[in-house]
């Protein structure tokens, strides 16, 4: 007899994997919603969204590390293109978002930021 894969109840019918909703929303929670995998979307959009905006830093050339470059906005903040909200954002608000920002490295990102110090 085939097992439900959250709770090990006994599955009935046309039943393959969950016993009920809740055993699938909670097996779907687990695999999508944990913090490796919320990174690693996050990280990959990140990555694809340097690569649309020219994958370096507008004011020196910087292109090392995509850790090391950040989203600068020009205009209207939505919101922030950080790797949580890169992981949980569909591509094209993502993209709507970019269009408002140039890419900067971490230094010149605080010296634009914080010029006086």
């Amino acid at each position: 007899m085939l097992k439900c894969i959250t709770c090990s109840n006994n599955l009935s019918g046309k039943q393959t994997k969950f016993c009920c909703i809740k055993c699938k929303q909670t097996d779907i929670n687990n695999r999508h919603q944990r913090y490796e995998q919320q990174n690693k979307r996050g990280y990959e959009a990140k990555k694809k969204l340097l690569q649309y905006k020219g994958y370096k830093c507008s004011n020196c050339g910087y292109d090392k590390n995509s850790a090391a470059l950040c989203f600068h906005h020009l205009k209207d903040k939505k919101f922030n293109l950080d790797i949580r909200k890169c992981a949980n954002t569909n591509w094209k608000e993502l993209v709507e978002e970019a269009d408002k920002c140039i890419v900067l490295c971490h230094n010149c990102h605080m010296e634009t930021h914080y010029p006086e110090h």
